[in-house]
C-alpha cells in the first residue's frame, strides 16, 4: 500500500512539472550575441539547462529568444529577450468576416 501511494505521488508530481504553455515551443535559444542586437531584455538571467522549462518561463516573461550568457559545469545561464517587438503571449488578432 505504501509503495503504491508513493508511486501515485511521483506520477502526479511529474505530470505537474511537464505542463506546457502553448507558444513556448517557439522560443529560440541562442549563444550568438548577434542574434539579439535589436532585442529588448524582458527578464532576468536564470538557469536554462532544462530547455523546455526555460522556454516556458521565458515565454511567460514575453520573450521569443533566450541568449545563453554563461556555461559552467552542467549549468547554462541565459537572459530572455523579445526580438520581434510583439508580445508573443497575445493571441493572433481575428479578422472580421467579409
Amino acid at each position: 500500500m505504501r509503495q503504491t501511494l508513493l508511486a501515485i505521488l511521483i506520477v502526479f508530481a511529474a505530470s505537474g512539472c511537464a505542463s506546457t504553455v502553448p507558444g513556448a515551443e517557439k522560443v529560440v535559444i541562442t549563444s550568438d550575441p548577434q542574434d539579439i542586437i535589436k532585442c529588448k531584455v524582458v527578464g532576468q538571467e536564470r538557469n536554462v539547462t532544462n530547455a523546455k522549462d526555460a522556454k516556458k518561463t521565458a515565454f511567460i516573461d514575453g520573450a521569443d529568444t533566450i541568449l545563453i550568457t554563461r556555461t559552467f559545469a552542467w549549468t547554462k545561464m541565459g537572459v530572455p529577450y523579445n526580438c520581434s517587438g510583439v508580445d508573443p503571449r497575445q493571441p493572433v488578432p481575428v479578422t472580421k468576416p467579409q
